[in-house]
């Protein structure tokens, strides 16, 4: 199961564009001179997201790239780590095994 979930996830991850929030995570959040200005920026707006999700993605992308695969990557593996997770309850909370596969899928 975790094998089908993974290949969904990962199959083709950088072959379409970025779309419009994409993108603008790339330009305003990767771009920045330094992890101070992103954090005192981040705090001035406010703008709904996290400052722990874009400090992730700032490391992130400064680390492994800013490619459309790698920053999408980020949220491919946590898909597939909700699958895990599902997966393990069904298996513990329903004796009957083939339950958590179903929820899993």
């Amino acid at each position: 199961m975790l094998v089908l979930a993974t290949a969904l996830r990962l199959y083709d991850l950088g072959g379409e564009s970025l779309w419009l929030d994409e993108a603008h995570m790339a330009i305003t959040e990767l771009q920045r001179p330094s992890f101070a200005a992103l954090m005192r920026d981040s705090m001035a707006t406010m703008r709904g997201t996290l400052p722990l999700h874009q400090s992730f993605l700032y490391f992130w992308g400064n680390a492994l790239g800013t490619s459309e695969a790698m920053l999408r990557l980020p949220s491919a593996l946590a898909g597939i780590l909700a699958v895990a997770a599902v997966l393990l309850i069904g298996f513990r909370a329903i004796t009957w095994r083939a339950t958590g596969l179903v929820v899993a899928l």
